[in-house]
């Protein structure tokens, strides 16, 4: 029975199934391994800049786009703001035109 690559602790799995090119790990040590492999991105709120971390699928949108929010009411409060604004530009150029 071959021990576990990262820690030689027992695997408890048979080793038989596995080549020996293939890596033979642990239950404790996949969990640790997990932990080190998720992203984890710290970044400032866009809407009231606060610093705060994110991890996981998250951090990976977070870091892709440049934007994120420490809170889901930060990013309702954003959208909100941002809708407004554009729904007033557009307002002014159609609403121009329908008055002429």
């Amino acid at each position: 029975m071959r021990g576990c690559d990262r820690c030689a602790g027992p695997t408890g799995k048979n080793a038989s199934k596995y080549s020996t090119r293939q890596a033979l790990i642990c239950d404790p040590c996949i969990l640790i391994r997990r932990r080190e492999r998720t992203v984890k991105w710290s970044g400032t709120c866009r809407m009231c800049s606060v610093e705060f971390c994110l991890w996981g699928k998250r951090a990976t949108a977070a870091r892709l786009l440049g934007i994120a929010y420490c809170t889901r009411s930060c990013s309702d409060t954003f959208k909100s703001i941002r809708s407004s604004a554009t729904m007033a530009a557009t307002n002014r150029v159609y609403a121009s035109k329908r008055m002429r």
